[in-house]
């Protein structure tokens, strides 16, 4: 689908249940948590480090563990808050400006032991 078509599913859910076993690198997860969606995800693979503390974390293999974590999304509107903010802030340590930075820093500390041990 377009990514105008995919914004406007993410915008109109009322959270992003992603409970794979495997993700490469969890982008459902920062899509939805980018445009404000409160995320339940499980707690494999790439999948907590690329949600932050914006989501809530469950055993993909347990179903009532996805609904209760669903459930208390749809019911506790503090939680649904908490996860929307934190979500917003996981996804700024993702932005192509940040990472370009970190690279950036990488390479010159690379860079700079090289010169040290030529010295």
């Amino acid at each position: 689908i377009s990514d105008d078509a995919l914004e406007t599913l993410y915008a109109e859910a009322t959270a992003a249940v992603v409970p794979s076993f495997f993700e490469g690198f969890g982008l459902p997860i920062l899509e939805a948590q980018a445009i404000g969606r409160p995320v339940v995800t499980s707690n494999l693979s790439s999948m907590p480090e690329a949600a932050g503390e914006g989501a809530l974390l469950v055993d993909p293999a347990d179903p009532r563990a996805i609904h209760r974590a669903v459930m208390d999304v749809i019911a506790d509107a503090n939680l649904r808050d908490r996860l929307i903010q934190a979500g917003f802030e996981n996804v700024a340590h993702f932005r192509p400006e940040t990472i370009s930075r970190r690279y950036e820093a990488l390479y010159l500390k690379v860079l700079g032991a090289r010169s040290s041990e030529r010295a």
